[in-house]
């Protein structure tokens, strides 16, 4: 018999078995009565409920996450906000602000920190769906893991091509971060993970390397990946691209105050699900623009 503890699972010998209850002695000779509901028959179906617990608690702490303190960054733009993002350009309550020399598909060092900035803006995205979703299954968390894995190796790759522009970034700063890549592709195998499942998905993989692919996306090996980047760019943003650093990654952060851009941008954005909510006149109720 299996006892249910709120610390563990504790085995015991049933001694009596009565009609709300049953007796039982515990390992150390202790007995004790335990009402029915309280224990089970067997470790597996004792572990089962127990995963079954926790996980309704975490999804309740999930929706109390989502209604009482949502990530900011999954809001909508209910006050208006700059971006740099040419993504987001006709997003309602969005104002696109960037360099002149962006604007084009020239490639330049300021346009390779703005895609950075947009990367950037997406991991925080995945970010923030995996704190209210918490809840899920382990491969539904892991497939955002996966889309998480493309945008780090998104970031290597404009940061290669950054260094071809900035000399003096390619000799000092970009070396450092090639040391930390190579210590981090040791134990996770990013790139391969990247180019076997993630951006591209090949068939010649045998069980045990896809095993080992799934069981490096997890919370940590994202979080070490993502840290390394997060102070490589900014370090490099302080020295050689301030100006860059103001208007691509921190303007976006906060919202515009008494600046009126609540209009739609009409057919120049079409929203996901086709519709976008536009008002609630008078506190009455939701109004739905359908495109």
């Amino acid at each position: 018999m299996i006892k249910l503890s709120r610390s563990n699972l504790q085995t015991a010998k049933v001694i009596s078995v009565y009609k709300r209850e049953i007796k039982v002695e515990f390992d150390n000779g202790k007995r004790q009565r335990i009402p029915n509901g309280q224990y089970f028959k067997s470790q597996v179906e004792a572990e089962q409920h127990c995963y079954r617990v926790a996980n309704d608690a975490w999804r309740r702490e999930c929706v109390n996450r989502l209604l009482n303190d949502p990530p900011e960054q999954l809001l909508p733009n209910f006050r208006p906000r700059i971006t740099g993002n040419p993504l987001r350009f006709a997003e309602r309550n969005m104002m696109f602000v960037a360099q002149s020399n962006v604007w084009g598909s020239e490639v330049n060092e300021q346009k390779i920190i703005q895609v950075i900035a947009m990367t950037f803006e997406d991991i925080e995205m995945l970010i923030g769906m995996l704190e209210i979703l918490a809840f899920m299954n382990d491969y539904a968390k892991k497939l955002i893991g996966k889309y998480f894995v493309v945008e780090l190796n998104s970031i290597f790759g404009l940061l290669s091509k950054l260094k071809d522009l900035n000399k003096e970034y390619a000799q000092l700063e970009y070396q450092d971060m090639l040391k930390e890549i190579d210590r981090l592709e040791k134990k996770y195998k990013f790139r391969f993970i990247r180019d076997k499942i993630a951006a591209h998905k090949d068939s010649n993989i045998d069980l045990k390397s896809y095993i080992n692919i799934w069981n490096a996306i997890n919370y940590i090996s994202l979080n070490e990946y993502w840290t390394m980047f997060v102070t490589h760019v900014d370090k490099v943003l302080m020295k050689y691209y301030p100006n860059e650093k103001k208007i691509y990654f921190l303007m976006r952060q906060q919202p515009l105050e008494g600046a009126i851009a609540t209009t739609s941008k009409g057919n120049e954005y079409i929203p996901f699900f086709g519709f976008e909510i536009i008002g609630c006149p008078q506190g009455r109720g939701v109004v739905a623009g359908h495109r």
